[in-house]
Order: structure tokens, then sequence, then C-alpha cells
């Protein structure tokens, strides 16, 4: 299936794009509430992600964010969205919101 393709692309070395569920499904480990979904995870970020990071869908905002690949700033837009706990050393922070990794 595509979880095969996308893990087999990963270790290929092509660049894998993972936005709000998908950040999650590249990640290793999830909180309590990613392992209460049963959603698999490909393991293919050395992550651990919290799901609702930012609260609940009425906690949903935009933000100026910087980001260390980007020349100049990105409004990102957070409805329900994950954040990285913690992360492996290989794995290279881009940008954080309020002390959470949010990009990686």
């Amino acid at each position: 299936g595509i979880s095969e393709e996308i893990k087999e692309a990963a270790a290929k070395g092509v660049p894998i794009l993972g936005t709000c569920a998908g950040l999650i499904v590249l990640a290793k480990e999830g909180d309590r509430q990613v392992e209460k979904t049963g959603q698999e995870l490909l393991g293919i970020m050395d992550t651990r992600v919290n799901r609702n990071a930012f609260g609940r869908q009425r906690d949903s905002f935009e933000a100026e964010l910087e980001l260390s690949i980007l020349d100049s700033p990105f409004t990102g837009v957070f409805i329900r969205a994950p954040g990285i706990v913690s992360c492996g050393p290989g794995v290279k922070v881009l940008s954080r919101l309020e002390g959470m990794i949010i990009a990686a």
C-alpha cells in the first residue's frame, strides 16, 4: 500500500512533507491521543508528536512564523494542529511556536 511506498521513497532520500495529520503519520511516536486513534505511524521522522498541541478546533489561530529555510515570515494556520514534543539528533528543527517545535 501507500505506507510502504512512502517508506521506500524516504529510504531513497526523497523529500517528504507532512502537514497536520501527515506530520503525525511520519513520526516514530505519538501521544496518548494518537495511540487512542490506532493511527499507523510510519516512523520516518525520529519525532514524538502531540496530536492537538494547540487545543481544539475552537482554539484555531494564525501566526507569523520564522522558518530557517525561508527569507521572510510565513503565516501558519493552526487548526487542531500537532506539535513535535521531542526529536532525535538527526532531525533539524525549522521553526518553533510557544516553545513547541512546529516544523522539522
